[in-house]
């Protein structure tokens, strides 16, 4: 994938991602005795074979990183407005959007979240930004994130995770800047403003599910949140679950 237009978030390029590079064989190993080639055979379990809808999907999240970047431009005087206003989670007059949100739902054992992570694996995760004389920048973008719901299904701790991921992927420390006590409101917006300054090109929360165990009131705070980091901050979003 190449990058954008000048001025703009970039890209990620594909990795190269052989499915038979780690399948180590050697054919001398078919003259040894039988209790030693088992062995061998055991490192099978390391070859994975694509399936057509894994090579589908791979193509749909390359699709949602790319047209959710159309809309963000980090440059522009409209995304520094968008960091001044009072509510970052409302949308911005004049600023058009281009993120969408997607599920993959099925059942368990049938490969949804070893797709997602090959898809994702093969694209670079962390690109630095360089201004137009091609001069590296303070600040770098984060093209995927991939993470698992809390097992309550809280949205507090589903906040807290994505900011941790987002340090761990930097090596940031922004999870401190967060005082233990903090208003949910304000621990929204907090997160949604690192995803939106490091141009995050999309969200995926494998194990959705697990917000059926939760209180309704909870359910419709984390709905109400990725809806709005969709349509009002631009952050494409994947929900990958089994059917409960």
């Amino acid at each position: 994938m190449d990058t954008l237009k000048k001025k703009s978030w970039k890209l990620p390029s594909k990795i190269g991602n052989n499915q038979f590079e780690n399948v180590l064989f050697d054919e001398a190993e078919r003259d040894l005795p039988s209790h030693l080639r088992i062995h061998c055979v055991k490192r099978l379990e390391m070859l994975h074979v694509s399936m057509s809808f894994q090579n589908e999907l791979s193509t749909v999240i390359e699709s949602l990183i790319q047209e959710g970047y159309k809309g963000r431009n980090p440059y522009s005087v409209v995304n520094t407005l968008k960091f001044r206003q009072d509510n970052f989670l409302d949308s911005y007059p004049n600023e058009k959007l281009t993120a969408m949100g997607g599920t993959l739902i099925g059942s368990s054992g049938m490969g949804k979240s070893v797709a997602v992570q090959d898809a994702l694996g093969s694209l670079t995760q962390v690109l630095q930004l360089e201004d137009e004389s091609k001069k590296e920048v303070p600040l770098r973008q984060v093209v995927w994130l991939n993470m698992d719901c809390t097992h309550d299904g809280s949205f507090r701790e589903l906040c807290y995770r994505i900011v941790n991921n987002m340090d761990s992927v930097l090596q940031t420390e922004y999870v401190n800047l967060l005082p233990k006590k903090c208003l949910t409101e304000r621990l929204a917006v907090f997160t949604a403003k690192i995803l939106r300054l490091h141009g995050l090109g999309i969200l995926v929360i494998d194990e959705i599910q697990h917000l059926t165990v939760t209180k309704e009131v909870e359910q419709d705070e984390v709905f109400k949140f990725l809806i709005q980091l969709i349509n009002h901050v631009g952050i494409p979003v994947l929900l990958v679950g089994t059917p409960k």
